[in-house]
């Protein structure tokens, strides 16, 4: 097993090879293609030393549920709605 250190040595030399090879315009590469291999580079890095278990993986993202009516944000939610449909009848 390769040391975190190890790891990203690797992806730093894939990553200085990319960038040589583009910048000295040796690569046929558009710049679209350069910034998906670049990001590709790092996202695979973070992958090996999440797998190695030298990082923790990202926690879920938040997700928004809405709340059931009844509830305190449910209750505010119908009181706007109903202050709304006083003040513009018929819509």
């Amino acid at each position: 097993m390769l040391t975190e250190a190890e790891i990203r040595a690797k992806y730093k030399k894939l990553h200085d090879e990319l960038s040589d090879a583009y910048y000295a315009g040796t690569s046929e590469l558009t710049k679209e293609e350069f910034d998906i291999q670049h990001g590709q580079i790092w996202a695979d890095m973070e992958a090996e030393l999440i797998a190695a278990g030298y990082r923790q993986p990202p926690p879920e993202p938040l997700a928004f549920t809405a709340s059931p009516p009844g509830t305190a944000i449910g209750k505010r939610l119908n009181n706007m709605e109903d202050f709304l449909k006083r003040l513009h009848p018929g819509r």
